[in-house]
């Protein structure tokens, strides 16, 4: 039986006013995007170290940050990033960075930093930027397809697209059902909902990303990383309610 609205709140309440990252302080996992050190996560959706108790960043976010640091040049070579829907605690470290010229944007902006962009008909200049990251951002865009061309006509050439999005292996076409979307909500002024996916993407997320112009590489990082590394930061997601945290690279190699 659920808790009373009341009571619910109240319990929520006092879970954010709680020091987590105190009471949970130690060193046996670290959060690579805060560097905060850990005895344990914080749980949720039934998954185990799934949240940093410090920046809340989750099993995805965490993988992602490696990435971003690992395996691009984000962090240490001059280009402009154009950042969807920006994740736990990545914002402000990426505004941070020197040598990145960084927009964060949404459909509906939560700070004052954040601008408001439609992913589907955005106010840039064709090849007007260096990276794109857009991450579990169309599945939740009634018109992906779209979005994804408009994504392409944005990007410079040599251009890249990050989209870490959940995708079913075990099925080949993806799944349309605005159903799955009712517990998202419009926000006020707002045209389109938000909050939860409408679609479930199978095998053909990358077919169509390649329709859109892409070049388009799988790249399960997880399975990249040593052992050490991936309990170090507790990078898969363990049961409960999974989100997924594959990341798919989409590149512009046409004008």
């Amino acid at each position: 039986m659920p808790l009373p609205q009341p009571v619910f709140r109240s319990l929520k309440a006092v879970d954010r006013a709680l020091p987590w990252d105190l009471v949970l302080r130690g060193d046996s996992l670290e959060c690579p995007c805060c560097g905060g050190t850990f005895r344990r996560f914080r749980s949720l959706n039934g998954r185990p170290n799934a949240r940093c108790p410090r920046c809340n960043a989750l099993e995805r976010h965490r993988v992602l940050w490696l990435y971003l640091r690992d395996r691009t040049d984000i962090f240490s070579a001059p280009q402009s990033l154009l950042h969807f829907a920006a994740e736990p605690g990545f914002e402000d470290r990426l505004r941070a960075l020197p040598d990145l010229e960084y927009a964060s944007v949404d459909l509906y902006p939560k700070n004052d930093f954040q601008q408001k962009v439609d992913i589907t008909a955005m106010q840039y200049d064709d090849a007007s930027w260096d990276v794109v990251m857009a991450n579990h951002v169309f599945g939740e865009v009634p018109e992906d397809r779209k979005a994804m061309r408009e994504v392409f006509r944005v990007l410079k050439p040599g251009g890249m697209l990050i989209s870490q999005t959940a995708v079913d292996h075990k099925v080949t076409e993806t799944d349309e059902n605005p159903g799955w979307g009712a517990t998202a909500h419009i926000p006020r002024g707002g045209s389109q909902p938000v909050g939860a996916n409408i679609r479930r993407y199978g095998e053909d997320y990358v077919t169509r990303l390649e329709e859109a112009g892409f070049e388009v590489e799988f790249v399960p990082y997880v399975d990249q990383l040593d052992v050490a590394t991936v309990e170090r930061h507790a990078l898969r997601e363990v049961g409960g309610r999974m989100t997924g945290n594959d990341i798919y690279i989409g590149r512009k190699y046409t004008t």
